[in-house]
C-alpha cells in the first residue's frame, strides 16, 4: 500500500468513527432526546377559537380581508432621474455617467457596434461564424 494511499485510508476510517460517535443513542445525549407534549387529559375540553368580537375590533377585520373585491390602485409615484452626463474619452469612447449618491454602488456596461448589425448585406451571419471560431 503506498503512503498516500494509507493515509487516505486512515483519513476515511476517521472520519466514519467520529460520525458513528456523534450518532450516539438520544437517551445517551439529552439534547437529542424527542420532546414529547404530555398526553391530554381524556376529559378535557378541545381547544377553541377566540370569539368573534375579538376578530372584529381588531384593525384588519373582516372589512379588511373581503377577497371578492380588488383593492383601490395606489397612486403612481413619483419618479426622478438624474440627468446623464455625456462626454468622450481621448481615445474617441463615448461615456455616458449618470450619478446617484443614495447607495454606494458602481455598474458598469460596454457596449460596441459590432456583430450581426455590422454585417454587410451580401454576407449575412458572418459575425456570428466569426465569433464561433473562437
Amino acid at each position: 500500500m503506498t503512503p498516500s494511499r494509507s493515509l487516505a485510508t486512515s483519513a476515511l476510517v476517521s472520519l466514519v468513527s467520529l460520525t458513528l460517535l456523534g450518532c450516539g443513542k438520544a437517551e445517551h445525549r439529552p439534547e437529542l432526546a424527542r420532546q414529547v407534549p404530555p398526553p391530554a387529559e381524556p376529559n378535557a375540553p378541545p381547544p377553541t377559537a377566540p370569539p368573534a368580537a375579538d376578530v372584529a375590533a381588531t384593525p384588519a377585520g373582516p372589512a379588511a380581508l373581503d377577497r371578492a373585491r380588488r383593492p383601490a390602485p395606489r397612486p403612481i409615484a413619483a419618479l426622478t432621474l438624474p440627468a446623464p452626463e455625456r462626454f468622450t474619452l481621448a481615445n474617441g469612447l463615448e461615456v455616458f455617467l449618470v450619478k446617484t449618491e443614495a447607495l454606494p454602488i458602481v455598474t458598469m456596461s460596454l457596449e460596441l457596434d459590432v456583430g450581426a448589425v455590422t454585417d454587410p448585406d451580401d454576407a449575412l451571419g458572418l459575425a456570428s461564424v466569426c465569433l464561433d471560431l473562437f
